[in-house]
């Protein structure tokens, strides 16, 4: 059995605030996707990310993070969860689209005139992406956090429409 009076005892190291790293250009994967809605109740497309190494630009220094104490802790850019909102409404489906022709795919319309999104998007899980991170300040905590701004397709991809 689990003691619970360890669980609330844990290292200060574990307990440090997820890292915000530098803006920059990262290498990942897009992990998966699911349909949600915007706190304003708009439908969107969610792409979770995954950041699999750190751009030459980035120095050995930018990438720690610094404990209570002082010492260094590498940041794992594994853990790091990035997202990607794509809205679903009539005025924002262009820029859908243009990131779903980016990656290299056919958006095809069928009879009654409706665009296909569905079909590229159930292949866009594992496909390698560049990601840009952006560095902004939160406006509900005063502190800065990393959000994705555009999704750029690898130089070498292994996917086909």
């Amino acid at each position: 059995m689990t003691d619970m009076s360890s669980l609330l005892r844990p290292s200060a190291k574990l307990t440090l605030p997820p890292p915000v790293i530098p803006a920059d250009i990262y290498p990942g994967l897009i992990k998966t996707y699911e349909a949600a809605q915007s706190a304003n109740g708009n439908p969107m497309l969610r792409i979770q990310l995954a950041l699999t190494g750190w751009p030459d630009t980035v120095s050995p220094s930018d990438r720690v993070q610094i404990a209570p104490d002082g010492e260094e802790i590498p940041i794992d850019l594994s853990r790091k969860q990035m997202r990607k909102d794509f809205f679903l409404t009539d005025a924002a489906y262009y820029r859908y689209e243009n990131f779903l022709k980016a990656m290299g795919f056919e958006i095809t319309t069928d009879a009654a005139g409706n665009k296909d999104y569905e079909t590229p998007t159930t292949r866009l899980m594992g496909l390698a992406v560049r990601v840009e991170v952006q560095r902004i300040l939160s406006r509900t905590t005063n502190e800065f956090i990393n959000v994705v701004g555009e999704l750029i397709p690898a130089k070498k991809n292994n996917k086909t429409a």
